[in-house]
């Protein structure tokens, strides 16, 4: 099976300037996304949701400041990591890009190799954290003050979750509207988040509730625990159970 390209969004309304991009993306084994200005670019993300977004500034219709702000104010794209690549090199332009959540900034003209590197270690930071065990990700995220996108994501996620497991039909169209997400973004943030889907993520979620609950209340019956966590079916919660975690329950 052939490797999943990073999808990369590139705002720029200058037409050799974004061709030039397109071609050191593609060259690197990235897959771009052009628009040719800030309004463009909005529609594509919000339908795309890239791993990353290289924006201009100066651009019509959306310039490249209001294109963050909107990204940012949006639950469905906040996560996405966004480069200002522009030709306004003021201090005061760089600070206000900052504080807009990016996490870099770029003048032009601009090092070809530089980009690429910025791009992959950015890139390759996410994957770190994707390859990390969630379970782990999501227990450290309860002991810390300061959450990354991905942490803070993923720690609403498991609370959205707990909060309805006990309703045997909440899935992933339950979850999502808790999330204030169209399924769609929420298949495609978990995606890049973890390696587990939705309807796993909710299984595991189940499951781990009702060990929890038959560790500490050794009065409960598996019947219960399973009822508590949304199985209508002892005999089905058994089966589930095993296969998580290797052993009968109780």
């Amino acid at each position: 099976m052939s490797k999943q390209k990073s999808t990369i969004l590139i705002a720029e309304d200058h037409l050799d300037v974004r061709s030039v991009l397109i071609e050191l993306l593609n060259l690197n084994d990235f897959q771009p996304l052009p628009a040719e200005d800030g309004k463009e670019a909005l529609e594509i993300i919000r339908e795309k949701s890239p791993d990353l977004i290289i924006t201009d500034i100066m651009m019509p219709r959306l310039n490249g400041f209001d294109l963050a702000k909107a990204v940012r104010n949006n639950s469905e794209t906040q996560h996405i990591p966004i480069i200002f690549l522009t030709a306004k090199t003021s201090e005061e332009d760089k600070i206000h890009g900052l504080e807009l959540g990016a996490v870099d900034y770029i003048t032009k003209p601009f090092n070809n190799r530089e980009l690429i590197l910025k791009i992959t270690n950015l890139l390759s930071t996410r994957k770190d954290f994707k390859d990390r065990q969630w379970q782990q990700l999501l227990v450290e995220s309860f002991d810390k003050n300061e959450l990354t996108e991905d942490e803070s994501f993923l720690k609403d996620l498991y609370q959205k979750t707990i909060s309805g497991i006990e309703n045997p039909g909440f899935g992933v169209t339950e979850l999502a509207l808790k999330m204030n997400m169209s399924e769609r973004n929420l298949y495609r943030r978990v995606s890049q988040v973890m390696d587990d889907s939705v309807g796993t993520f909710i299984r595991e979620i189940r499951l781990r509730r009702a060990d929890d609950l038959l560790k500490n209340n050794r009065n409960m019956t598996i019947a219960e625990a399973a009822y508590k966590v949304g199985y209508k079916s002892p005999k089905q919660f058994s089966k589930a159970y095993s296969d998580i975690f290797g052993r009968s329950p109780k």
